[in-house]
């Protein structure tokens, strides 16, 4: 399997940008996370308070299954990658945090609105299943990407997101999260 990565950035010095990383998971994993994603979000249970106009799981319901701990560890794996790459304290030995981690399932006329995660060093975005051309925006970079299935966005947490109404009568399946990283400062890899 090979994995893309691609990247949308304000300019090419800062560290802070959107990773783009398509092809994240083998389909068959995809599928399992796919399908219990859509048990978990059948209804929404949080009555679309918040920014995500979607069925929507409470936010630290996945860190609860085992079905995803596949995924938590690949997305720690290529934060880790993105920071060994690019910051400046690359050799430091770092751990990653999953704070929270929630499924959403947006259907015909669902949208989520511009916000941020807010005070965590970074979030993120998986997308299960996305049957329309939906877009996704980065205000912050002044940029946007088409959401393609099996694509994870990684980006600091106070950075503003937000995607266009999903339109088709299939629905969008995506599994957000945050994560905070702890430097150990000395230890090396």
């Amino acid at each position: 399997m090979f994995t893309n990565t691609r990247l949308l950035q304000y300019n090419n010095v800062s560290p802070f940008c959107v990773y783009i990383f398509d092809n994240f998971l083998d389909k068959e994993y995809q599928n399992i996370i796919l399908q219990k994603t859509i048990e978990l979000t059948k209804e929404d249970s949080l009555n679309h308070v918040t920014n995500v106009k979607a069925n929507m799981t409470k936010t630290s319901e996945l860190l609860k299954h085992e079905e995803y701990n596949f995924l938590k560890g690949r997305i720690a794996t290529f934060l880790n990658l993105c920071f060994t790459l690019r910051a400046a304290h690359w050799g430091e030995k770092r751990n990653i945090n999953f704070l929270n981690m929630w499924g959403m399932q947006h259907f015909k006329n669902h949208y989520t609105k511009n916000h941020t995660h807010g005070e965590v060093d970074w979030s993120g975005a998986y997308y299960l299943r996305c049957p329309d051309e939906t877009n996704i925006y980065f205000p912050d970079v002044n940029d946007r990407d088409v959401i393609t299935e099996n694509s994870l966005y990684l980006f600091p947490g106070g950075f503003q997101h937000y995607t266009d109404r999903h339109v088709s009568d299939t629905s969008r399946v995506s599994i957000a999260f945050n994560c905070n990283i702890s430097w150990m400062p000395g230890a090396g890899f």
